[in-house]
C-alpha cells in the first residue's frame, strides 16, 4: 500500500483529533478513527441526558432517528424519544439522580453502552403507577447506531419489572 500522508493507521502518520475519516470515507482501508469518534458522540449524548440537557442531546441525533424501547416497539423521531417516552418522563420525576456510564464498546457503526442509574423519586407514583418506595438503583444496556456523525438508532434493554419491584409495586399487570 502506498503511504498516505494523512493516514492514521499503518503508514505511521497519526491524524488523531483532526481526523476527518468517516465509515464511508477513510484515509486507508484499515482506518477506524471514526469508531473512536462514534464512542465520543455517544458519551456526550449520555452526559447531556444525565445533565437534563435533552434538547442538546437531541441535536446529536439524525432527523430520521429511531428508538426501540422494546424489540417490537418503534418510535420514530428524536422528539418522540426525548419528550414522549423515556428520557424526560423517566428521569425528571427523580429530582437529583446519578447516571454513570460504566463502559462502552464500539465496532464499526455500533456503540454499546452499559449505564447505571440511581435516584429518589420525588412523587408518589411513576408513570401513573402508585409506588411505596422511592429509591431506585438500576442498570441498563443500550446499543446505538451512528451514521455520518449522528445517532440514527437506539435500542435499550432494562428490567422494567425490577424497577417497579424496587419502587414497591407488587401487582403489576403484564403487558
Amino acid at each position: 500500500m502506498e503511504d498516505n500522508k494523512n493516514c492514521c493507521c499503518s503508514s505511521g502518520c497519526h491524524c488523531g483529533e483532526n481526523c476527518q475519516c468517516t465509515e464511508e470515507n477513510k484515509c486507508c482501508p484499515e482506518c477506524t478513527c471514526y469508531v473512536r469518534k462514534n464512542k465520543e458522540l455517544v458519551r456526550k449524548f449520555y452526559e447531556l441526558i444525565a445533565a437534563r440537557r435533552y434538547d442538546e442531546a437531541a441535536t446529536l441525533c439524525s432527523d430520521d432517528f429511531v428508538y426501540y424501547p422494546e424489540v417490537h416497539t418503534k418510535l420514530e423521531g428524536v422528539q418522540a424519544f426525548i419528550d414522549l417516552d423515556l428520557e424526560r418522563s423517566n428521569m425528571d420525576p427523580f429530582g437529583d439522580f446519578k447516571m454513570t456510564n460504566q463502559f462502552m464498546l464500539a465496532d464499526e457503526d455500533r456503540v454499546a453502552v452499559y449505564l447505571t442509574f440511581e435516584g429518589e423519586l420525588q412523587q408518589d407514583n411513576w408513570h401513573g403507577v402508585p409506588v411505596k418506595s422511592k429509591k431506585l438503583y438500576m442498570d441498563f444496556m443500550c446499543m446505538l447506531k451512528v451514521k455520518n456523525g449522528k445517532i440514527v438508532e437506539k435500542r435499550a434493554k432494562y428490567d422494567r419489572y425490577d424497577i417497579f419491584k424496587q419502587l414497591g409495586v407488587t401487582n403489576l399487570p403484564l403487558k
